[in-house]
């Protein structure tokens, strides 16, 4: 199953991902932790547009700065190139697809609630995963969208560990197999519970530095 990442269009060289540049849009704790993959491909692309809205937020940004200084010719300056570079930049949608792999998956239900809602829940699950010994994370049922409006329920992956190692590109199948998970309810860590689940696991692709799984089911 091909899993997606947003970002903006010149996010990424050669399919690598640096970590230079995690939760530089979003600025959340969370997005710190690593890439997000969704199995939703128009989810992913939201994010590409925020991604490359970032230049445009960083002159408004700099902006009421200045004008919180008193610098308010400066502010007004900033302001106008805001403007501009809006109404005249047009980047293309960035989304990459990648076959991705999990071999221990830490699980969190979000319960068809808002990030935003539970991101403190999230970030507490990020740490459990960690402290684990997990190498990702599958939240199932989170609306995460970077679209205004848009209220899907996705599947996401946040990868935790850098692979070791990469098998031939074109190795074929994928393999499934019965794995220990842990599921999370809506009323966090405190209903942490034994599950068996099965988990698809993808041969790896030759994704240079890629550090996320396959989302299966």
């Amino acid at each position: 199953m091909v899993v997606y990442h947003g970002t903006s269009e010149k996010g990424l060289s050669g399919d690598a991902f640096s970590k230079d540049l995690l939760g530089a849009v979003t600025k959340s704790r969370s997005a710190k932790a690593g890439f997000y993959f969704v199995a939703n491909k128009d989810a992913a692309a939201g994010y590409s547009r925020l991604a490359n809205s970032k230049p445009v937020q960083d002159l408004i940004d700099k902006s009421n700065a200045a004008e919180r200084a008193g610098k308010f010719d400066l502010a007004n300056r900033l302001m106008v190139q805001a403007e501009k570079l809006e109404q005249t930049a047009s980047p293309k949608e960035n989304v990459v697809g990648a076959y991705l792999s999990i071999q221990k998956p830490f699980e969190f239900d979000a319960s068809e609630q808002r990030f935003l809602d539970i991101q403190n829940e999230i970030h507490d699950a990020i740490r459990e995963a960690k402290t684990g010994g997990y190498d990702g994370i599958v939240f199932r049922n989170l609306i995460d969208n970077a679209d205004w409006g848009a209220n899907a329920h996705l599947t996401t992956g946040l990868p935790l560990s850098q692979p070791k190692s990469n098998p031939p590109p074109g190795t074929p199948g994928l393999l499934t197999q019965r794995t220990r998970a842990f599921c999370i309810r809506r009323n966090g860590l405190k209903a942490i519970r034994p599950c068996s689940r099965t988990v698809g696991m993808s041969h790896w692709r030759n994704y240079q530095n890629s550090n996320a799984f396959t989302v299966d089911g």
